[in-house]
C-alpha cells in the first residue's frame, strides 16, 4: 500500500483483485483484507459496483440456458418461459429506474424483496386469473433464483448474494384434482360444433397438448382399419410465438395408440377435408390451411359447448387429464406407461400431477376387504 497526497493505493491485483485508491488508510487496509480473505476462501473477489449488470448477467445465462436445450436437458417451451420470465424481471420499475440497470452485486435483501413485491403485483395486473400468480410462483421466481444460482456457478457474484433472494413458500394444501367423469367428458364434446368435434374427440382419446394437436401431420399418422393399429406419432408442436418445433422434451418423441371409431372419423375426415385446408398436410388446420390461431377451438368450439351443456366450467387442456384418469382407472396403467403415453420427462412428475389417483389402480383392489378380513380374524 502506498500514500501520496492524501491518497492511499491499494494493489489488491496478486490476490486477484485491482488497483484502487482511497481517501482513507483505514478503507484502503479493509479492502485487501478483504481480497486476501476472499483469496483465502478460494473464491473470486468482485467490487460490487464492477459486477455485471442485470442486463448483462441474464444475457449470460440464457446463453447456457439455450447451450441446455441443444444437449436436450431441457425443452424449447422452458426456454421460452425464461427468456419472458428474465425479460419481465428486468423491466421491473425500482426506485424510477429498471431493474436490469442495477449492479448486481449492490443487491441486497432489502432490495429484492422489494423486487420480489413489484414483480408479484406487475404478475398480478397481467393475470386473468390465479393462473398468472402460479406462474410467478412456479416459473417466473424460480427463474430468477435460477440466475443467481448461475451467477455464482461462474464467479461472476460473491456466493452470499442469493442469500438476499426471498423464497416462496408453494401452497400445496388445496383439493388433488377431481377425476372428470366420462359422461361429463361425452355431454360437452355432444355440444360442440360439428365443424370440431373431431377436434374435441381426438384430444379425449389421445391426450395430446394443444400444441403437439395443431402441429399435426397426416403423415403423423398410422391409420390401419384392418388391424388394431393404429398410432399418432407425436413428432412436433406449435410453441409460444407460433413457431412449430420439437416436443416439450425428448419424452414428448411418443407414439400413442387409437381405436377403430377415431380411426374411422379421421379418414371420413380426411376425405372431407376441403381442398384450400391441405396445403401444409394438417390434420387440424385453419380454414386456410394454416396452423390454427390458439384460442379458436377454445373460443369456436370449447365455450358454447360448455354453455350448451350445463356442465361446470372445464378447460380444453383437462381433455388430457380426462385421458390421463381413463388410463389410471379404467385401463389400470401402471404410472411409467402413463408417464410415457402423456409425455411426461419424469414419472415424478406424473406421480405428482396425478399421485392420489392411483389409489384406484390394481395394486390397491381389495385392501379394504383384506383388512376387514384381518380384523374378523384378530377377534375369533
Amino acid at each position: 500500500m502506498k500514500a501520496k497526497k492524501g491518497v492511499f493505493t491499494a494493489d489488491a491485483r496478486k490476490f486477484g483483485g485491482k488497483r484502487k485508491r482511497f481517501k482513507e488508510k483505514a478503507e484502503a487496509e479493509a479492502y485487501l483484507e478483504e481480497v486476501r480473505r476472499a483469496k483465502r476462501q478460494g473464491s473470486a473477489f468482485l467490487d460490487p459496483r464492477e459486477t455485471l449488470q442485470v442486463d448483462e448477467a441474464i444475457f449470460s445465462f440464457l446463453k447456457e440456458q439455450k447451450m441446455n436445450v441443444k444437449l436436450g436437458l431441457q425443452g424449447e417451451g422452458n426456454l421460452y418461459n425464461k427468456t419472458l420470465a428474465m425479460k419481465q424481471f428486468a423491466d421491473i420499475d425500482y426506485e424510477g429506474a429498471r431493474v436490469g440497470r442495477l449492479r448486481i452485486g449492490t443487491i441486497r435483501s432489502a432490495q429484492m424483496q422489494k423486487i420480489k413485491n413489484t414483480f408479484v403485483e406487475d404478475c398480478a395486473r397481467r393475470a386473468r386469473s390465479s393462473t398468472g400468480l402460479n406462474t410467478f410462483v412456479n416459473i417466473k421466481w424460480p427463474t430468477v433464483i435460477e440466475l443467481f444460482t448461475h451467477l455464482i456457478a461462474t464467479d461472476q457474484v460473491k456466493a452470499n448474494i442469493p442469500a438476499a433472494l426471498p423464497k416462496l413458500r408453494r401452497d400445496n394444501t388445496g383439493p388433488p384434482r377431481s377425476r372428470i367423469a366420462p359422461a361429463v367428458v361425452a355431454n360437452i364434446i355432444e355440444h360442440v360444433p360439428r365443424a370440431y368435434r373431431l377436434h374435441a374427440e381426438f384430444a379425449a382419446c389421445t391426450g395430446l397438448r394443444a400444441g403437439e394437436q395443431r402441429a399435426l401431420r397426416w403423415a403423423d399418422l398410422e391409420l390401419n382399419t384392418e388391424r388394431d393399429e393404429s398410432w399418432v406419432n407425436v413428432s412436433r408442436a406449435v410453441k409460444k410465438g407460433e413457431i412449430i418445433g420439437p416436443p416439450k422434451s425428448k419424452a414428448g418423441y411418443r407414439s400413442v395408440h387409437i381405436g377403430p371409431e377415431l380411426v374411422r372419423d379421421l379418414r371420413e375426415w380426411r376425405l372431407a377435408q376441403p381442398i384450400e385446408q391441405r396445403a401444409n398436410d394438417l390434420v387440424f388446420p385453419s380454414d386456410t390451411g394454416k396452423v390454427v390461431a390458439p384460442d379458436t377451438w377454445r373460443n369456436s368450439a370449447w365455450e358454447p359447448a360448455l354453455k350448451a351443456s350445463g356442465e361446470a366450467h372445464i378447460r380444453w387442456h383437462d381433455l388430457r387429464h380426462y385421458y390421463a384418469s381413463v388410463l389410471l382407472f379404467d385401463s389400470k396403467e401402471e404410472g411409467e406407461n402413463v408417464a410415457r403415453l402423456l409425455g411426461h420427462h419424469s414419472i415424478a412428475f406424473t406421480l405428482a400431477t396425478y399421485g392420489h389417483w392411483f389409489k384406484n389402480n390394481k395394486r390397491d383392489e381389495g385392501v379394504g376387504a383384506r383388512h376387514e378380513a384381518a380384523l374378523r380374524g384378530g377377534r375369533s
